[in-house]
């Protein structure tokens, strides 16, 4: 694992990130858990003003490229000059030869056909296909030396292969509200401490922002500034509360005001029938080879493998 920092300023990361969650807003679009990370980190001041680890720079060259590749998005200058001099900085075999294989995987990944159910692309493929992209996965894992490049340089950062051992004949798309919960007593202590100061700064951000972008007047500025405070100091009374009564209160961390809706796909095979959740952040690979079937069966199958270029009217290349 490296730490080595690659020097970049806090003004300069601001600026990247600003631009990854105009595209994040503006094109509906979920990026991983750790472009998350990074964009929340910068904006909330806790990204050190000296730069990015080499590891952390590793995956940020990865996930950035997967988000514009797999969102089918035109990457401004100012990003590709920022992952270009990522790039540049890189001194590790490891790393390059994870960008090479990336770059490889895409290329088989281009021409496939693809499905899209809501933020996450569903990417169908044949034998063929499959082959290539487990020989190069299998090539290229052979080089990673440790757990963390083993994980963080894996290939399933850019594509979920959804059933490489048995082939797809028919497929069900469903849609379900996926949220998380802490309810462990260790973990929410845990994690209640950094939901409150992350929430604390994030609203101190939006105050600045706000401020910065549209300058209100005087007077203006100065009410909100008391809203604010009112509702920081509110917050802090109640931060305080719990943590004084952790043990008396059932306190637990629920996303579920903010729940989604995902894709679940049910997978039929010859082997088994099984569920999995589409990922937005990625790439999801269906080897698919439909049967044959007859009446509404048919049809059924046909529109899923087939183009849909306007109206009611779908076609198959033979």
């Amino acid at each position: 694992m490296r730490n080595d920092i690659i020097p970049f300023g806090i003004e300069k990361l601001r600026e990247i990130t600003g631009i990854l969650k105009r595209h994040f807003n503006e094109h509906n679009t979920q990026p991983s858990s750790i472009l998350k990370k990074f964009v929340d980190e910068v904006d909330v001041h806790h990204r050190s003003t000296k730069g990015i680890t080499h590891n952390r720079a590793v995956v940020l060259i990865v996930d950035v490229n997967s988000f514009y590749f797999t969102n089918r998005l035109i990457m401004e200058e100012q990003i590709e000059e920022f992952l270009n001099s990522l790039v540049h900085s890189l001194d590790t075999q490891s790393s390059l030869n994870f960008l090479e294989a990336a770059e490889r995987l895409r290329t088989i990944l281009i021409p496939l056909k693809r499905r899209r159910f809501l933020d996450a692309e569903l990417l169908f493929c044949n034998k063929e296909a499959l082959d290539s992209i487990k020989s190069l996965r299998n090539e290229y894992e052979k080089g990673l030396r440790d757990d963390y490049e083993r994980r963080y340089l894996s290939l399933k950062q850019i594509i979920n292969i959804l059933n490489e051992d048995s082939v797809c004949f028919d497929y069900k798309i469903d849609y379900v509200h996926k949220f998380k919960q802490i309810n462990n007593s260790a973990s929410v202590g845990r994690y209640h401490e950094k939901h409150y100061f992350s929430w604390v700064n994030k609203q101190k951000m939006a105050f600045e922002e706000y401020v910065r972008v549209h300058r209100p007047e005087a007077h203006i500025v100065n009410r909100m500034k008391l809203d604010l405070d009112a509702n920081l100091k509110r917050a802090e009374d109640e931060h305080n509360y719990i943590m004084q009564h952790m043990n008396e209160i059932d306190v637990r961390i629920i996303s579920f005001p903010r729940a989604k809706l995902y894709p679940k796909i049910t997978i039929s095979t010859q082997k088994h029938t099984n569920s999995r959740h589409l990922k937005n952040s990625v790439e999801n690979l269906l080897w698919f080879e439909p049967r044959h079937a007859r009446s509404d069966k048919d049809v059924d199958i046909f529109i899923r493998s087939a183009k849909n270029p306007y109206g009611d009217v779908f076609y198959i290349e033979k």
